[in-house]
């Protein structure tokens, strides 16, 4: 695939993020911080990125590179560790939430779902 069209592929589909991650805040992203990481960069990152109304990490991959890198001070080195920080995320989903917590979470909230429309809770 050639560069420029990467650049327009939304970030979803390069980065194959657990949904249960998908929904998390945007400042779960210390959690896949490494010690070699620019942790200023990051705070500059999240800032800019809640700047133009992306408050998880499903904003962030309903984007593209393209998109992003059109962002008011959001430079290579801002994008790179973005890059990085979703890598990580693919890669090892567990730093972020447990997926058997995330799953009886999910249960949980199907099953008050039904409560309310059959009445029962509110």
């Amino acid at each position: 695939m050639r560069n420029h069209e990467k650049l327009s592929l939304p970030l979803k589909s390069i980065y194959p993020v657990k949904e249960a991650v998908q929904r998390l805040d945007l400042s779960y992203l210390h959690a896949v911080l490494h010690e070699a990481d620019n942790e200023q960069t990051l705070r500059r990152l999240l800032t800019i990125l809640r700047a133009h109304q992306m408050m998880t990490i499903q904003d962030v991959l309903a984007s593209n590179w393209s998109e992003l890198s059109k962002l008011r001070q959001l430079g290579a080195t801002s994008r790179k560790l973005l890059a990085d920080l979703l890598e990580r995320i693919v890669e090892e989903p567990e730093l972020l939430i447990d997926e058997t917590k995330a799953e009886r979470e999910q249960k949980l909230h199907t099953i008050k779902e039904r409560l309310r429309e059959m009445g029962l809770v509110q």
